[in-house]
């Protein structure tokens, strides 16, 4: 490291986290201003892709800005990724449609999917091996802050300032950071600048496509799509075709954007799969307890966001946490007993029933999020220690990668076990009963259950039985989760002997092996 950075060091991991904040924030702010554009702006047939834009581009780009960075450099590609967002962020605030500002929603994803990745790996080089698991923690503890007071900063933008202000506040946080990193931070030579670069242009060609296609088939399949429809199936053909494409082209590219034989070390496959299914678990809880909350309890929306909360918060601590015990254990021990409390967590859930209290609620989800919060920094951490130093940047972005489909992918298809377990329920329960044809089709939409007014129009012993459809197929969700929570753990034991503990141990043993020869 320089002396420059060294020196400037705290500067520019301001600059970073303030980069971080932006990026994750971003999340999760448009939530509870979506009422509020809507009613402006018209079109709630299509308003759920202003999310679904923003992960779609934001997860797509993530390897291949990972691997120009570990070509070029790191600080060039994170200084493109904060303008991009900026100017995502002014447009975005200037939209005057819906159409506009979905748009300008992939535009911001673009830019955060440069952002994101490439500041885990910045870290690897501004701190030494002993201190990266440390900061490593604290920045995944910055995510998950973002992430929880998101809906809560949004809300208070809407009410007292306008929907507008939930974009324009990233403008002056993001040129802040961009000024910081602009000046102070100086990319660390990784790569033999000598030797010719080859740039796998099929390779990101193909990736590309293939996420895409799944991507799109994961934000419409159910909502514009049926599952069976030959769109969705279509769609995700193409994504598996692609794929196999991409693989066999991999094989023979001369520098690989994504290197396939990284994966031949467990500590990698590990760590993938860990962020994979550790982000199935964040979304389909934090997606399936509000909708608990509401649809069998009957509760208010207000109410849910409350008992979700906590569960952000116990994930704050988590991450924190995990980064000062990263420099004593290895991380075998840590993700394993993490992923045992993250069981509890969602064996707790599985409890849940029409007479729960929010207590009860409350103490699952913080328990979930204790467990959930050390599986953001230890894959990071293990992937990084897997690679090669000119490879950091990829290997942080896969991480990224696929904490982001496995979200998608959960969301979705934990989805169809609700909406399956409803439709059948409600099928049936309305079967023979001599009801008006408009409060049919009213009681025949799922959605009737989960506000007052819908509430009001069913019959109570008809209300009864959706409740315990709902609540069954959300206790199929959380069995589901807890399922996931035990791959976790096993996967612990795949990761091997990785960590500072086992790197020092093994450098020890390495030292007494050449002292030995030497004699």
């Amino acid at each position: 490291m320089s002396q420059p950075q060294m020196s400037n060091r705290g500067l520019i991991i301001t600059a970073m986290a303030l980069g971080m904040f932006m990026a994750s924030l971003d999340n999760t702010i448009v939530s509870t201003a979506m009422p509020t554009v809507v009613a402006e702006l018209g079109r709630l047939d299509i308003f759920s892709w202003v999310f679904s834009a923003y992960l779609l581009t934001s997860t797509t780009f993530i390897p291949i800005f990972g691997k120009l960075a570990d070509l070029y450099g790191k600080k060039q590609f994170y200084l493109f990724g904060v303008l991009v967002f900026i100017l995502g962020s002014l447009l975005s605030g200037t939209a005057d449609s819906m159409q506009q500002l979905i748009g300008y929603r992939a535009l911001q994803g673009f830019g955060a999917a440069a952002m994101m990745p490439i500041t885990y790996a910045m870290l690897f080089e501004l701190f030494p091996r002993e201190q990266r698991g440390k900061m490593q923690g604290i920045f995944s503890a910055i995510f998950g802050l973002s992430s929880a007071i998101g809906p809560t900063i949004g809300g208070y933008f809407t009410d007292y300032l306008s929907w507008h202000w939930i974009f324009y506040v990233n403008i002056p946080i993001g040129l802040v950071s961009f000024a910081v990193i602009f000046v102070l931070y100086k990319n660390l030579k990784t790569r033999d600048t000598s030797q010719k670069v080859h740039i796998d242009y099929l390779g990101s060609f193909t990736l590309t496509l293939s996420i895409l296609s799944l991507m799109y088939a994961l934000a419409t399949a159910g909502r514009q799509y049926e599952w069976g429809s030959w769109q969705i199936i279509s769609l995700l053909a193409a994504a598996v075709v692609l794929l196999i494409v991409f693989l066999a082209v991999e094989k023979r590219a001369k520098d690989p954007i994504i290197p396939l034989y990284l994966y031949r070390d467990n500590g990698v496959v590990s760590s993938n799969f860990t962020a994979l299914f550790q982000g199935a678990v964040l979304l389909g809880a934090s997606s399936y307890i509000p909708l608990f909350i509401q649809g069998v309890i009957g509760g208010t929306a207000s109410k849910a966001g409350n008992l979700v909360t906590p569960m952000m918060f116990g994930l704050i601590f988590g991450s924190g946490a995990c980064g000062a015990l990263m420099q004593r254990f290895a991380y075998r021990p840590i993700q394993i007993v993490s992923s045992i409390i993250m069981i509890i967590g969602a064996w707790m859930l599985t409890r849940l029933g029409l007479d729960t209290s929010s207590s009860y609620v409350v103490w699952a989800m913080v328990i979930l999020g204790l467990g959930m919060g050390p599986l953001f920094p230890i894959p990071i951490a293990m992937m990084q220690g897997c690679v090669r130093e000119d490879q950091v940047s990829i290997a942080s972005s896969l991480i990224t990668f696929f904490r982001n489909i496995g979200m998608a992918m959960g969301v979705s298809f934990l989805s169809i076990i609700v909406n399956t377990k409803i439709s059948n329920t409600t099928e049936a329960a309305l079967q023979g009963t001599k009801l008006p044809p408009e409060q049919l089709a009213l009681l025949k939409d799922p959605h009737s259950i989960f506000s007052e007014a819908g509430r009001q129009n069913i019959p109570q012993e008809l209300y009864h039985k959706l409740q315990m459809a709902l609540s069954d197929g959300v206790d199929l969700i959380f069995w589901a989760i807890l399922g996931l929570a035990v791959v976790c753990v096993i996967l612990g034991f795949v990761a091997g002997d990785r960590g500072e503990l086992g790197y020092h141990r093994r450098k020890a043993a390495k030292q007494q092996e050449q002292g030995t020869q030497s004699m």
